[in-house]
Protein backbone atom coordinates (compact mmCIF):
# COMPACT_ATOMS: atom_id res chain seq x y z
CA UNK A 1 0.00 0.00 0.00
CA UNK A 2 2.91 2.23 0.86
CA UNK A 3 5.40 2.68 -2.01
CA UNK A 4 8.71 3.76 -1.99
CA UNK A 5 7.73 6.71 -3.91
CA UNK A 6 4.86 7.87 -0.84
CA UNK A 7 7.52 7.14 1.91
CA UNK A 8 10.18 9.67 -0.28
CA UNK A 9 7.66 12.14 -0.33
CA UNK A 10 6.93 11.86 3.29
CA UNK A 11 10.13 12.36 3.88
CA UNK A 12 10.52 15.25 1.46
CA UNK A 13 7.59 16.90 2.91
CA UNK A 14 8.74 16.15 6.32
CA UNK A 15 12.34 18.31 5.56
CA UNK A 16 10.24 21.21 4.31
CA UNK A 17 8.33 21.06 7.80
CA UNK A 18 11.69 20.96 9.46
CA UNK A 19 13.13 22.92 7.92
CA UNK A 20 10.61 26.00 7.91
CA UNK A 21 8.87 25.34 11.28
CA UNK A 22 11.99 24.15 13.64
CA UNK A 23 11.04 22.59 16.74
CA UNK A 24 10.84 24.58 20.05
CA UNK A 25 13.48 22.20 21.63
CA UNK A 26 16.76 22.44 20.57
CA UNK A 27 18.74 21.50 23.61
CA UNK A 28 20.13 17.59 23.77
CA UNK A 29 21.92 15.41 21.56
CA UNK A 30 20.55 14.58 18.28
CA UNK A 31 18.30 17.73 18.52
CA UNK A 32 19.70 19.13 15.14
CA UNK A 33 17.95 18.27 12.40
CA UNK A 34 19.66 16.19 9.27
CA UNK A 35 17.51 15.69 6.17
CA UNK A 36 15.66 12.56 6.18
CA UNK A 37 15.02 10.37 3.96
CA UNK A 38 11.91 7.73 2.68
CA UNK A 39 13.80 4.76 3.95
CA UNK A 40 14.27 6.67 7.41
CA UNK A 41 10.40 7.07 7.41
CA UNK A 42 9.75 3.57 6.40
CA UNK A 43 12.18 2.78 9.43
CA UNK A 44 10.02 4.97 11.92
CA UNK A 45 6.77 3.61 10.85
CA UNK A 46 8.60 0.16 11.08
CA UNK A 47 9.23 0.74 14.71
CA UNK A 48 5.90 2.42 15.70
CA UNK A 49 3.99 -0.93 14.65
CA UNK A 50 6.58 -3.24 16.63
CA UNK A 51 5.62 -0.99 19.69
CA UNK A 52 2.58 -2.34 19.57
CA UNK A 53 3.72 -5.93 19.93
CA UNK A 54 6.57 -4.92 21.92
CA UNK A 55 4.87 -3.08 24.81
CA UNK A 56 6.91 -0.52 27.16
CA UNK A 57 5.48 1.52 30.09
CA UNK A 58 7.39 4.58 28.09
CA UNK A 59 9.16 5.30 24.68
CA UNK A 60 12.33 6.50 26.80
CA UNK A 61 12.53 2.84 28.19
CA UNK A 62 12.76 1.17 24.37
CA UNK A 63 16.65 2.22 24.82
CA UNK A 64 17.60 0.55 28.49
CA UNK A 65 20.38 -0.87 28.79
CA UNK A 66 20.10 -2.82 31.58
CA UNK A 67 19.94 -6.80 30.33
CA UNK A 68 17.34 -7.50 31.89
CA UNK A 69 14.74 -5.15 30.24
CA UNK A 70 16.44 -3.83 27.49
CA UNK A 71 14.89 -4.38 23.96
CA UNK A 72 18.57 -3.85 21.92
CA UNK A 73 16.78 -4.03 18.32
CA UNK A 74 15.28 -0.70 18.89
CA UNK A 75 18.50 1.81 19.64
CA UNK A 76 20.19 -0.50 17.04
CA UNK A 77 17.84 0.48 14.53
CA UNK A 78 17.35 4.01 15.00
CA UNK A 79 19.30 6.27 18.06
CA UNK A 80 16.36 7.56 20.49
CA UNK A 81 17.07 11.18 19.96
CA UNK A 82 16.57 11.05 16.15
CA UNK A 83 13.50 8.66 16.73
CA UNK A 84 12.01 11.93 18.63
CA UNK A 85 13.46 14.11 16.59
CA UNK A 86 11.71 12.78 12.97
CA UNK A 87 8.61 11.72 14.71
CA UNK A 88 8.25 15.34 15.91
CA UNK A 89 8.40 16.63 12.74
CA UNK A 90 7.05 13.93 10.70
CA UNK A 91 4.84 15.77 8.37
CA UNK A 92 2.46 14.89 5.23
CA UNK A 93 1.19 18.08 3.64
CA UNK A 94 2.44 21.49 3.72
CA UNK A 95 -0.72 22.75 1.70
CA UNK A 96 -3.73 24.52 3.46
CA UNK A 97 -7.04 23.97 2.66
CA UNK A 98 -9.61 24.72 4.61
CA UNK A 99 -12.19 23.11 2.96
CA UNK A 100 -10.82 19.97 3.59
CA UNK A 101 -10.57 18.40 7.17
CA UNK A 102 -8.13 15.53 6.08
CA UNK A 103 -6.07 18.40 3.93
CA UNK A 104 -2.81 17.74 6.83
CA UNK A 105 -2.95 13.88 5.63
CA UNK A 106 -4.65 13.95 1.90
CA UNK A 107 -1.97 12.96 -0.47
CA UNK A 108 -1.40 9.74 1.91
CA UNK A 109 -4.80 8.99 1.57
CA UNK A 110 -5.71 9.61 -1.92
CA UNK A 111 -2.11 7.97 -2.71
CA UNK A 112 -2.61 4.92 -0.98
CA UNK A 113 -6.33 4.40 -1.64
CA UNK A 114 -6.00 3.40 -5.28
CA UNK A 115 -3.81 -0.10 -3.74
CA UNK A 116 -6.81 -0.94 -1.57
CA UNK A 117 -8.92 -3.47 -2.59
CA UNK A 118 -11.81 -1.36 -1.76
CA UNK A 119 -11.86 2.72 -1.86
CA UNK A 120 -12.36 3.51 2.09
CA UNK A 121 -13.61 7.17 2.88
CA UNK A 122 -12.78 8.40 6.37
CA UNK A 123 -15.57 9.83 8.01
CA UNK A 124 -15.10 13.31 9.21
CA UNK A 125 -18.73 14.22 10.65
CA UNK A 126 -20.26 17.30 9.47
CA UNK A 127 -20.15 16.89 5.61
CA UNK A 128 -23.79 15.70 4.40
CA UNK A 129 -23.72 17.69 0.88
CA UNK A 130 -24.60 14.65 -0.29
CA UNK A 131 -27.30 13.27 2.33
CA UNK A 132 -30.56 14.52 3.32
CA UNK A 133 -30.77 16.53 6.54
CA UNK A 134 -33.30 14.53 8.29
CA UNK A 135 -30.49 11.35 7.34
CA UNK A 136 -28.91 10.03 10.87
CA UNK A 137 -25.21 10.93 11.10
CA UNK A 138 -24.63 6.98 12.08
CA UNK A 139 -26.70 6.70 8.41
CA UNK A 140 -23.76 9.14 6.86
CA UNK A 141 -21.46 6.39 7.56
CA UNK A 142 -23.01 3.32 5.84
CA UNK A 143 -24.18 5.31 3.02
CA UNK A 144 -21.16 6.35 2.02
CA UNK A 145 -19.97 3.04 1.19
CA UNK A 146 -18.17 2.75 -2.53
CA UNK A 147 -20.57 2.63 -5.04
CA UNK A 148 -19.18 -0.25 -6.55
CA UNK A 149 -20.80 -2.31 -3.60
CA UNK A 150 -23.97 -1.62 -4.17
CA UNK A 151 -27.04 -3.47 -6.63
CA UNK A 152 -25.06 -6.90 -6.22
CA UNK A 153 -27.04 -8.45 -3.53
CA UNK A 154 -24.79 -8.48 -0.88
CA UNK A 155 -25.78 -9.14 2.75
CA UNK A 156 -24.08 -6.62 5.55
CA UNK A 157 -24.43 -6.83 9.27
CA UNK A 158 -23.82 -4.55 11.16
CA UNK A 159 -24.60 -3.22 15.22
CA UNK A 160 -27.11 -0.78 16.76
CA UNK A 161 -25.09 1.92 16.15
CA UNK A 162 -25.90 2.12 12.34
CA UNK A 163 -29.16 -0.01 12.31
CA UNK A 164 -32.20 2.13 11.60
CA UNK A 165 -35.26 1.91 8.96
CA UNK A 166 -33.57 5.24 7.78
CA UNK A 167 -30.74 3.16 6.27
CA UNK A 168 -32.18 0.00 5.91
CA UNK A 169 -34.28 1.01 3.41
CA UNK A 170 -32.34 2.70 1.04
CA UNK A 171 -29.81 0.39 1.56
CA UNK A 172 -32.58 -1.89 0.24
CA UNK A 173 -33.58 0.02 -2.95
CA UNK A 174 -30.34 -0.50 -3.41
CA UNK A 175 -30.37 -4.88 -3.46
CA UNK A 176 -28.26 -4.61 -0.57
CA UNK A 177 -29.65 -6.70 2.13
CA UNK A 178 -29.01 -5.64 6.34
CA UNK A 179 -29.17 -6.98 9.49
CA UNK A 180 -28.84 -6.03 12.74
CA UNK A 181 -29.70 -5.28 16.52
CA UNK A 182 -31.30 -2.35 17.58
CA UNK A 183 -31.55 -0.24 20.94
CA UNK A 184 -34.77 -0.39 22.44
CA UNK A 185 -33.61 0.55 26.10
CA UNK A 186 -34.48 -3.66 26.83
CA UNK A 187 -32.61 -5.39 29.26
CA UNK A 188 -33.41 -9.06 28.35
CA UNK A 189 -34.06 -9.47 25.17
CA UNK A 190 -32.16 -8.29 22.31
CA UNK A 191 -34.48 -6.82 19.21
CA UNK A 192 -33.20 -7.18 15.37
CA UNK A 193 -33.89 -5.46 12.50
CA UNK A 194 -33.40 -7.12 8.85
CA UNK A 195 -34.26 -7.12 5.75
CA UNK A 196 -32.70 -10.70 4.67
CA UNK A 197 -34.60 -12.95 7.39
CA UNK A 198 -37.99 -14.02 8.31
CA UNK A 199 -39.70 -14.52 11.70
CA UNK A 200 -38.42 -18.21 11.48
CA UNK A 201 -36.80 -20.24 14.41
CA UNK A 202 -34.12 -22.48 14.18
CA UNK A 203 -32.80 -25.64 16.00
CA UNK A 204 -29.35 -24.64 18.11
CA UNK A 205 -28.32 -28.55 18.36
CA UNK A 206 -29.19 -27.90 21.94
CA UNK A 207 -30.79 -29.22 24.67
CA UNK A 208 -32.20 -27.24 28.03
CA UNK A 209 -32.48 -28.97 31.66
CA UNK A 210 -35.65 -30.73 30.94
CA UNK A 211 -34.19 -32.11 27.01
CA UNK A 212 -35.90 -29.58 25.06
CA UNK A 213 -34.55 -28.01 22.07
CA UNK A 214 -33.37 -24.68 22.17
CA UNK A 215 -34.76 -22.84 19.51
CA UNK A 216 -33.84 -19.30 18.40
CA UNK A 217 -34.76 -17.12 15.94
CA UNK A 218 -32.78 -17.57 12.62
CA UNK A 219 -32.04 -13.97 12.69
CA UNK A 220 -30.03 -13.84 15.87
CA UNK A 221 -28.31 -17.21 14.41
CA UNK A 222 -27.17 -15.47 11.37
CA UNK A 223 -26.39 -12.52 12.78
CA UNK A 224 -23.89 -13.75 15.50
CA UNK A 225 -22.63 -15.98 12.32
CA UNK A 226 -22.35 -12.76 10.21
CA UNK A 227 -20.71 -10.54 13.06
CA UNK A 228 -18.60 -13.12 14.53
CA UNK A 229 -15.64 -12.13 12.19
CA UNK A 230 -15.92 -8.46 13.34
CA UNK A 231 -15.85 -9.31 17.17
CA UNK A 232 -12.44 -11.17 16.79
CA UNK A 233 -11.31 -8.38 14.35
CA UNK A 234 -11.98 -5.99 17.13
CA UNK A 235 -10.40 -8.63 19.41
CA UNK A 236 -6.65 -8.81 17.79
CA UNK A 237 -7.14 -5.09 17.10
CA UNK A 238 -7.17 -4.08 20.74
CA UNK A 239 -3.71 -6.34 21.63
CA UNK A 240 -1.88 -3.94 18.93
CA UNK A 241 -3.18 -0.45 20.07
CA UNK A 242 -1.43 2.60 18.93
CA UNK A 243 1.01 2.95 21.97
CA UNK A 244 1.17 6.68 21.00
CA UNK A 245 -1.49 9.12 21.71
CA UNK A 246 -0.45 11.80 19.22
CA UNK A 247 -1.47 15.50 19.50
CA UNK A 248 -1.47 15.79 16.53
CA UNK A 249 -4.58 13.81 14.54
CA UNK A 250 -3.07 12.99 11.56
CA UNK A 251 0.04 11.62 12.94
CA UNK A 252 -2.23 9.03 14.67
CA UNK A 253 -3.84 8.46 11.38
CA UNK A 254 -1.01 7.39 9.56
CA UNK A 255 -0.27 4.93 12.27
CA UNK A 256 -2.95 3.13 12.23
Amino acid sequence: FLTDEVFQYIADETNDYAGNYPPRFRHGPGSDWVPTTGNKVKVLLALLILMRIVKRPTLASYCYQDPATSTPYFPKTMLHDQFLLLLRNLHFNSGENQDDRLHKIRPIVDEVAENFRTNYKIYTGQDRSDLPATTLASTDVALLLNENLFDKGYNIYMDNWFSSPDLFLPLQARRTKACGTVRMHRKENVCMLSTMHSASMKDTRKQDADGNAIMKPSVVVSYSDGMGGVDRSDQLAMTHKSLRKFVKWYKKCFCL
